[in-house]
Protein backbone atom coordinates (compact mmCIF):
# COMPACT_ATOMS: atom_id res chain seq x y z
CA UNK A 1 0.00 0.00 0.00
CA UNK A 2 1.11 3.23 -0.45
CA UNK A 3 0.65 5.76 2.44
CA UNK A 4 0.79 9.75 2.79
CA UNK A 5 0.95 11.23 6.25
CA UNK A 6 0.56 14.99 7.02
CA UNK A 7 1.85 16.25 10.05
CA UNK A 8 5.44 15.00 11.55
CA UNK A 9 4.54 15.36 14.96
CA UNK A 10 5.00 12.91 17.61
CA UNK A 11 1.96 10.51 15.80
CA UNK A 12 3.15 11.24 12.68
CA UNK A 13 6.43 9.86 13.32
CA UNK A 14 5.01 7.25 14.90
CA UNK A 15 3.27 6.51 12.02
CA UNK A 16 6.29 6.92 9.60
CA UNK A 17 8.01 4.34 11.86
CA UNK A 18 5.44 2.22 11.37
CA UNK A 19 4.88 2.15 8.08
CA UNK A 20 8.31 2.40 7.34
CA UNK A 21 8.77 -1.46 9.21
CA UNK A 22 5.36 -2.58 7.52
CA UNK A 23 6.19 -5.35 5.08
CA UNK A 24 2.90 -4.21 2.81
CA UNK A 25 3.94 -0.81 2.68
CA UNK A 26 5.54 0.08 -0.88
CA UNK A 27 5.77 4.03 -0.22
CA UNK A 28 5.24 6.57 2.51
CA UNK A 29 5.79 10.33 2.19
CA UNK A 30 5.10 12.27 5.05
CA UNK A 31 4.28 15.66 4.58
CA UNK A 32 5.05 19.04 7.36
CA UNK A 33 5.87 22.44 7.28
CA UNK A 34 8.49 22.33 9.56
CA UNK A 35 12.00 21.50 7.14
CA UNK A 36 13.87 20.88 10.61
CA UNK A 37 11.09 17.91 11.72
CA UNK A 38 11.80 16.00 8.39
CA UNK A 39 15.58 16.52 8.20
CA UNK A 40 15.92 14.79 11.39
CA UNK A 41 12.83 11.86 10.74
CA UNK A 42 14.99 11.47 7.41
CA UNK A 43 17.72 10.84 9.11
CA UNK A 44 16.61 8.65 11.96
CA UNK A 45 14.98 6.53 9.35
CA UNK A 46 17.57 6.44 6.33
CA UNK A 47 17.43 2.83 6.47
CA UNK A 48 13.81 3.22 4.93
CA UNK A 49 14.15 3.34 1.27
CA UNK A 50 10.30 3.72 0.73
CA UNK A 51 10.06 6.49 2.66
CA UNK A 52 10.10 10.48 1.14
CA UNK A 53 9.57 14.01 2.94
CA UNK A 54 7.91 17.27 1.35
CA UNK A 55 8.17 20.43 2.91
CA UNK A 56 4.91 21.69 2.52
CA UNK A 57 1.85 23.79 4.42
CA UNK A 58 -1.73 22.38 3.88
CA UNK A 59 -2.75 26.04 3.26
CA UNK A 60 -1.04 25.27 -0.40
CA UNK A 61 -4.16 23.20 -1.16
CA UNK A 62 -3.77 22.54 -4.56
CA UNK A 63 -0.09 21.53 -3.97
CA UNK A 64 -0.84 18.70 -1.17
CA UNK A 65 -3.59 17.24 -3.10
CA UNK A 66 -1.55 16.89 -5.84
CA UNK A 67 1.42 15.13 -4.14
CA UNK A 68 -0.90 12.44 -2.69
CA UNK A 69 -2.93 11.69 -5.78
CA UNK A 70 -2.35 8.02 -6.53
CA UNK A 71 -1.61 7.17 -3.64
CA UNK A 72 -4.02 4.52 -1.41
CA UNK A 73 -5.08 6.82 1.84
CA UNK A 74 -4.09 9.87 3.60
CA UNK A 75 -3.70 10.04 7.50
CA UNK A 76 -3.84 13.23 9.42
CA UNK A 77 -1.96 13.67 12.42
CA UNK A 78 -2.48 17.10 12.83
CA UNK A 79 -4.53 18.91 15.46
CA UNK A 80 -8.07 17.91 15.09
CA UNK A 81 -9.49 21.79 13.86
CA UNK A 82 -8.17 21.02 10.60
CA UNK A 83 -9.75 17.21 10.10
CA UNK A 84 -12.97 18.09 8.29
CA UNK A 85 -10.89 19.95 5.63
CA UNK A 86 -8.44 17.40 5.11
CA UNK A 87 -10.89 14.63 4.51
CA UNK A 88 -12.44 17.08 1.88
CA UNK A 89 -9.44 16.98 0.03
CA UNK A 90 -8.79 13.11 0.56
CA UNK A 91 -12.16 13.43 -1.15
CA UNK A 92 -11.12 15.24 -3.74
CA UNK A 93 -8.45 13.23 -4.02
CA UNK A 94 -9.94 10.33 -4.33
CA UNK A 95 -8.27 8.65 -1.90
CA UNK A 96 -9.20 6.79 1.40
CA UNK A 97 -8.42 8.80 4.66
CA UNK A 98 -7.80 7.99 8.35
CA UNK A 99 -7.75 10.63 11.09
CA UNK A 100 -7.47 10.11 15.51
CA UNK A 101 -10.24 12.12 15.86
CA UNK A 102 -10.89 13.32 19.39
CA UNK A 103 -13.40 16.51 19.30
CA UNK A 104 -17.40 15.73 18.52
CA UNK A 105 -17.86 19.06 16.27
CA UNK A 106 -15.10 17.72 13.65
CA UNK A 107 -16.52 14.56 13.78
CA UNK A 108 -20.27 15.23 12.62
CA UNK A 109 -19.19 17.48 10.10
CA UNK A 110 -17.08 14.62 8.73
CA UNK A 111 -20.25 12.56 9.22
CA UNK A 112 -21.98 15.23 6.66
CA UNK A 113 -19.65 13.99 3.86
CA UNK A 114 -20.81 10.19 3.69
CA UNK A 115 -22.96 10.53 1.01
CA UNK A 116 -20.40 12.23 -0.99
CA UNK A 117 -17.62 9.46 0.09
CA UNK A 118 -20.76 6.75 -0.76
CA UNK A 119 -21.03 8.17 -4.23
CA UNK A 120 -17.34 7.80 -4.63
CA UNK A 121 -16.45 4.81 -3.15
CA UNK A 122 -14.31 6.16 -0.80
CA UNK A 123 -13.69 5.97 3.09
CA UNK A 124 -13.30 8.13 5.40
CA UNK A 125 -12.60 6.71 9.10
CA UNK A 126 -12.15 9.29 11.91
CA UNK A 127 -11.24 8.33 15.36
CA UNK A 128 -8.90 5.69 14.82
CA UNK A 129 -6.34 6.02 17.20
CA UNK A 130 -6.71 4.54 21.23
CA UNK A 131 -9.79 6.59 22.68
CA UNK A 132 -11.38 7.07 20.50
CA UNK A 133 -10.53 3.88 18.10
CA UNK A 134 -9.03 0.57 19.69
CA UNK A 135 -11.43 1.14 22.77
CA UNK A 136 -14.08 1.89 20.85
CA UNK A 137 -13.82 -1.47 18.47
CA UNK A 138 -12.99 -3.59 21.35
CA UNK A 139 -16.34 -2.28 23.33
CA UNK A 140 -18.41 -2.97 20.15
CA UNK A 141 -17.11 -6.45 19.78
CA UNK A 142 -18.08 -6.93 23.39
CA UNK A 143 -21.18 -5.62 23.04
CA UNK A 144 -22.15 -8.11 20.22
CA UNK A 145 -21.34 -10.83 22.65
CA UNK A 146 -24.27 -9.91 24.62
CA UNK A 147 -28.00 -10.41 24.12
CA UNK A 148 -28.82 -7.07 26.19
CA UNK A 149 -26.33 -4.98 27.58
CA UNK A 150 -27.15 -2.71 31.13
CA UNK A 151 -23.21 -1.09 30.84
CA UNK A 152 -20.55 0.11 29.36
CA UNK A 153 -17.82 1.77 30.95
CA UNK A 154 -14.19 2.92 29.27
CA UNK A 155 -11.24 4.07 31.34
CA UNK A 156 -8.10 4.88 29.77
CA UNK A 157 -5.04 7.65 29.32
CA UNK A 158 -1.58 7.25 28.73
CA UNK A 159 0.41 8.15 31.58
CA UNK A 160 4.24 9.28 31.90
CA UNK A 161 6.19 6.86 34.11
CA UNK A 162 7.78 8.75 36.77
CA UNK A 163 5.30 12.24 37.36
CA UNK A 164 6.55 15.60 37.68
CA UNK A 165 4.12 17.89 40.29
CA UNK A 166 2.27 19.42 40.65
CA UNK A 167 -0.03 18.63 37.85
CA UNK A 168 2.42 14.74 37.31
CA UNK A 169 1.31 14.71 33.69
CA UNK A 170 2.89 15.12 30.35
CA UNK A 171 2.56 16.57 27.20
CA UNK A 172 2.09 13.96 24.58
CA UNK A 173 -0.62 15.93 22.39
CA UNK A 174 -1.49 19.23 21.43
CA UNK A 175 -2.64 21.00 25.07
CA UNK A 176 -5.18 23.02 22.91
CA UNK A 177 -6.81 19.83 22.08
CA UNK A 178 -5.95 18.64 25.96
CA UNK A 179 -7.84 21.47 26.98
CA UNK A 180 -10.88 20.59 24.50
CA UNK A 181 -11.20 17.84 26.40
CA UNK A 182 -11.42 19.48 29.88
CA UNK A 183 -13.55 22.14 28.60
CA UNK A 184 -15.72 21.00 26.10
CA UNK A 185 -19.11 18.98 27.20
CA UNK A 186 -18.67 14.69 26.91
CA UNK A 187 -21.26 12.55 25.81
CA UNK A 188 -22.73 9.72 27.64
CA UNK A 189 -25.71 7.52 27.98
CA UNK A 190 -27.70 8.04 31.41
CA UNK A 191 -30.67 5.19 31.80
CA UNK A 192 -30.48 4.42 28.00
CA UNK A 193 -30.42 7.87 26.95
CA UNK A 194 -28.01 10.01 25.18
CA UNK A 195 -26.88 12.95 27.19
CA UNK A 196 -24.42 15.78 27.56
CA UNK A 197 -22.44 16.11 31.25
CA UNK A 198 -19.57 18.51 32.38
CA UNK A 199 -16.12 17.07 31.52
CA UNK A 200 -14.44 16.84 35.12
CA UNK A 201 -17.18 16.06 36.19
CA UNK A 202 -17.84 11.79 37.56
CA UNK A 203 -15.15 11.90 39.50
CA UNK A 204 -14.29 8.09 41.13
CA UNK A 205 -10.96 6.66 41.75
CA UNK A 206 -9.27 3.35 40.82
CA UNK A 207 -6.67 0.55 40.27
CA UNK A 208 -5.16 -2.18 37.50
CA UNK A 209 -5.31 -5.88 38.45
CA UNK A 210 -2.61 -5.81 36.15
CA UNK A 211 -0.54 -3.37 36.95
CA UNK A 212 -1.11 -2.87 40.75
CA UNK A 213 2.24 -0.84 41.33
CA UNK A 214 0.59 2.28 39.24
CA UNK A 215 -1.86 2.59 42.66
CA UNK A 216 -4.11 4.60 42.84
CA UNK A 217 -5.62 6.80 39.63
CA UNK A 218 -8.32 9.01 39.27
CA UNK A 219 -11.02 8.93 36.93
CA UNK A 220 -13.75 12.11 35.54
CA UNK A 221 -15.39 12.73 32.26
CA UNK A 222 -13.66 14.53 29.44
CA UNK A 223 -14.57 15.27 25.49
CA UNK A 224 -13.95 13.69 22.08
CA UNK A 225 -13.83 9.86 22.98
CA UNK A 226 -16.60 8.18 22.76
CA UNK A 227 -19.38 10.61 20.57
CA UNK A 228 -19.68 7.90 18.06
CA UNK A 229 -19.97 4.33 20.65
CA UNK A 230 -23.05 6.93 22.27
CA UNK A 231 -24.64 7.72 18.84
CA UNK A 232 -24.81 3.76 17.83
CA UNK A 233 -25.95 2.53 21.43
CA UNK A 234 -27.79 5.46 22.45
CA UNK A 235 -31.26 3.16 23.14
CA UNK A 236 -29.55 0.28 23.53
CA UNK A 237 -27.67 0.02 26.72
CA UNK A 238 -28.55 1.69 29.79
CA UNK A 239 -25.02 3.53 30.56
CA UNK A 240 -22.22 4.05 29.07
CA UNK A 241 -19.41 6.82 29.33
CA UNK A 242 -15.82 7.32 28.96
CA UNK A 243 -13.67 8.40 31.87
CA UNK A 244 -9.68 9.96 31.57
CA UNK A 245 -7.23 8.67 34.11
CA UNK A 246 -4.74 11.12 35.61
CA UNK A 247 -2.54 10.59 38.93
CA UNK A 248 -4.71 12.22 42.24
CA UNK A 249 -4.81 15.87 41.89
CA UNK A 250 -4.25 16.59 38.54
CA UNK A 251 -8.24 17.36 37.76
CA UNK A 252 -8.76 19.88 40.78
CA UNK A 253 -5.82 21.67 39.29
CA UNK A 254 -7.36 21.96 36.23
CA UNK A 255 -10.70 22.50 37.27
CA UNK A 256 -9.47 25.14 39.32
CA UNK A 257 -7.52 26.73 36.23
CA UNK A 258 -10.84 27.16 34.23
CA UNK A 259 -13.06 28.42 36.72
CA UNK A 260 -10.86 31.11 37.30
CA UNK A 261 -10.69 32.24 33.74
CA UNK A 262 -7.10 31.40 32.78
CA UNK A 263 -8.67 29.18 29.68
CA UNK A 264 -11.10 31.79 28.18
CA UNK A 265 -10.38 33.42 24.94
CA UNK A 266 -10.77 36.77 26.83
CA UNK A 267 -7.96 39.09 25.70
CA UNK A 268 -5.79 40.14 28.55
CA UNK A 269 -4.13 43.29 26.99
CA UNK A 270 -5.39 44.94 23.70
CA UNK A 271 -1.83 46.24 23.18
CA UNK A 272 -1.01 42.38 22.44
CA UNK A 273 -4.12 40.95 21.88
CA UNK A 274 -2.74 38.09 23.85
CA UNK A 275 -5.59 35.65 25.28
CA UNK A 276 -5.84 34.39 28.55
CA UNK A 277 -6.08 30.81 27.04
CA UNK A 278 -2.87 31.32 24.70
CA UNK A 279 -1.24 32.38 27.72
CA UNK A 280 -2.13 29.23 29.36
CA UNK A 281 -1.09 27.15 26.50
CA UNK A 282 2.32 28.51 26.34
CA UNK A 283 2.75 27.73 29.86
CA UNK A 284 1.48 24.09 29.83
CA UNK A 285 4.01 23.87 26.65
CA UNK A 286 6.70 25.31 28.43
CA UNK A 287 6.33 23.82 31.92
CA UNK A 288 4.40 19.91 30.82
CA UNK A 289 7.80 17.47 30.26
CA UNK A 290 7.52 15.55 26.56
CA UNK A 291 9.63 12.68 25.38
CA UNK A 292 9.48 11.27 28.53
CA UNK A 293 9.00 7.63 29.36
CA UNK A 294 5.21 6.60 29.68
CA UNK A 295 2.41 4.00 30.03
CA UNK A 296 -1.17 3.50 28.34
CA UNK A 297 -3.50 2.08 31.30
CA UNK A 298 -6.98 0.98 29.62
CA UNK A 299 -9.92 -0.53 31.72
CA UNK A 300 -13.19 -1.52 29.93
CA UNK A 301 -16.25 -2.91 31.32
CA UNK A 302 -19.29 -4.83 29.56
CA UNK A 303 -21.95 -5.92 31.66
CA UNK A 304 -25.19 -7.34 30.67
CA UNK A 305 -26.95 -11.47 29.62
CA UNK A 306 -24.84 -13.23 27.63
CA UNK A 307 -26.46 -16.94 27.29
CA UNK A 308 -28.53 -16.31 29.29
CA UNK A 309 -26.49 -15.42 32.40
CA UNK A 310 -25.76 -12.34 33.95
CA UNK A 311 -22.33 -11.54 32.75
CA UNK A 312 -19.48 -9.07 33.64
CA UNK A 313 -16.78 -8.62 31.20
CA UNK A 314 -13.64 -6.54 32.00
CA UNK A 315 -10.66 -6.04 29.84
CA UNK A 316 -7.16 -4.75 30.92
CA UNK A 317 -4.50 -2.75 28.44
CA UNK A 318 -1.47 -2.16 29.64
CA UNK A 319 1.06 -0.99 26.89
CA UNK A 320 4.56 0.65 28.01
CA UNK A 321 7.39 2.36 26.50
CA UNK A 322 9.36 0.77 23.57
CA UNK A 323 12.83 1.75 24.59
CA UNK A 324 14.05 -0.84 21.40
CA UNK A 325 12.44 1.31 18.98
CA UNK A 326 11.99 4.44 20.54
CA UNK A 327 8.40 4.50 21.03
CA UNK A 328 6.55 5.89 23.26
CA UNK A 329 3.91 3.65 24.66
CA UNK A 330 0.49 6.69 23.90
CA UNK A 331 1.82 7.26 20.12
CA UNK A 332 2.16 3.49 19.57
CA UNK A 333 -1.03 2.46 21.25
CA UNK A 334 -2.51 5.85 18.55
CA UNK A 335 -0.55 4.96 15.62
CA UNK A 336 -0.64 1.38 15.92
CA UNK A 337 -4.82 1.13 15.14
CA UNK A 338 -4.30 3.17 12.18
CA UNK A 339 -1.71 1.32 10.72
CA UNK A 340 -4.14 -1.87 10.73
CA UNK A 341 -7.23 0.40 9.63
CA UNK A 342 -5.03 1.17 6.61
CA UNK A 343 -4.28 -2.67 5.47
CA UNK A 344 -7.92 -3.68 5.87
CA UNK A 345 -8.70 -0.42 3.66
CA UNK A 346 -5.73 -1.23 0.97
CA UNK A 347 -6.42 -4.97 1.41
CA UNK A 348 -10.08 -4.42 0.42
CA UNK A 349 -11.95 -5.92 3.77
CA UNK A 350 -13.90 -3.04 4.10
CA UNK A 351 -17.55 -3.04 1.92
CA UNK A 352 -16.95 -1.18 -1.50
CA UNK A 353 -19.96 0.52 -0.87
CA UNK A 354 -17.17 3.69 0.76
CA UNK A 355 -18.81 6.37 3.42
CA UNK A 356 -18.37 8.27 6.43
CA UNK A 357 -17.96 6.40 9.22
CA UNK A 358 -16.02 5.48 12.93
CA UNK A 359 -13.38 2.15 12.44
CA UNK A 360 -15.73 0.34 14.91
CA UNK A 361 -18.75 0.43 12.52
CA UNK A 362 -17.02 -0.66 9.54
CA UNK A 363 -13.58 -2.36 9.99
CA UNK A 364 -13.46 -6.60 10.55
CA UNK A 365 -13.03 -6.41 14.38
CA UNK A 366 -11.89 -10.17 14.85
CA UNK A 367 -9.17 -9.32 12.24
CA UNK A 368 -8.15 -6.04 14.28
CA UNK A 369 -7.42 -8.10 17.29
CA UNK A 370 -6.11 -10.97 15.70
CA UNK A 371 -3.37 -8.06 14.20
CA UNK A 372 -3.16 -6.10 17.58
CA UNK A 373 -2.16 -9.27 19.12
CA UNK A 374 1.09 -9.52 17.10
CA UNK A 375 2.02 -6.20 17.77
CA UNK A 376 2.86 -6.07 21.08
CA UNK A 377 -0.48 -4.69 22.80
CA UNK A 378 -1.71 -6.97 24.86
CA UNK A 379 -5.75 -7.28 26.67
CA UNK A 380 -6.15 -8.99 29.50
CA UNK A 381 -9.28 -9.92 29.82
CA UNK A 382 -11.46 -11.66 32.82
CA UNK A 383 -15.36 -12.71 32.64
CA UNK A 384 -17.55 -13.42 35.72
CA UNK A 385 -21.01 -13.67 37.15
CA UNK A 386 -21.45 -10.92 39.48
CA UNK A 387 -23.16 -11.91 42.96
Amino acid sequence: MKIAIIGAGAVGTALTKLFCNDDSTSSVILIDRNGSILNAISQNLSDCTKLRTHRLGIENRVAVKSLIKGFDCLISALPHKNNFDLAQLALEARIHYIDFGADDKVLEKQMSLHEQASTEGIWLIPNAGLAPGLLNILVLKAFEQFESVRKIHIRAAGLPVNPEPPLNYYLSFSVQGLLSEYMNPACVIENGKAVHVNSLDGYESMTFATKPEIGELEAFYTSGQSSSLVRHLDGRVNELNFKTLRYPGHRDIMRTLINLGLASKQIIDVRTNLTYRELLVRQLQKFLPQNVEDIVLAKVLVEGVKEGRHVQMNYEIVHQYDHKNDMSAQMACTAIPALLIARQLTSNMLPATGGARPPELVIDKNQFFEDIRQTGISIHKTEFEPG
